[in-house]
Order: structure tokens, then C-alpha cells, then sequence
């Protein structure tokens, strides 16, 4: 499995790492970590979850109506390009 999200603190052009379950649960269901929706899994299915990954697209700017930056629209064809060669 493989989440894909956009992060500011993101090394360019991406970074993909390894997800484990992990309790980090915040007080809205409107933004739940791969890593807790992981966890929700386990806790629902009584199983460990499938091996998951995250790739994480460094973003530049995410102001409401803000559009998507050249640099931004780099870094997502650069990870588009890997995940095609991985799969």
C-alpha cells in the first residue's frame, strides 16, 4: 500500500518511507496520519496491516486557493516518474 502526500519540510523533490501503525490520533477524523489510519486497521481487523509506504511530494505553498507552484509541479512529475518505474 501507498499513501502519497504533499508535505512542506519534505526533502525535494520527495522522500519515501517505510509506514508502521502508530497511535497518533488527533481530536478530528479530517486528518489522520497514514500511521494512524494504520493502527485503526490493526485495531478494527485484530491483523497487522499490509506492508505500507508513504511518498511524500515536497509542497511550497498551501494557502487556501493557492495554486499549484512550478516548483511543486517538479517535484510531483519527479515523483510521478519513480512510482511508474517502481510498479
Amino acid at each position: 500500500m501507498i499513501f502519497v502526500d504533499a508535505g512542506t519540510g519534505t526533502p525535494a523533490p520527495f522522500e519515501l518511507r517505510r509506514a508502521e501503525p502508530a497511535a497518533d490520533f488527533l481530536h478530528t477524523s479530517h486528518a489522520l496520519s497514514p500511521e494512524a489510519v494504520l493502527a485503526t486497521y490493526e485495531r478494527v481487523t485484530g491483523e497487522p496491516p499490509p506492508e505500507s509506504w508513504v511518498l511524500c511530494v515536497r509542497g511550497e505553498a498551501f494557502e487556501l486557493g493557492e495554486g499549484l507552484s512550478e516548483a511543486a509541479s517538479g517535484h510531483l512529475e519527479a515523483a510521478w516518474q519513480q512510482l511508474r518505474s517502481w510498479f
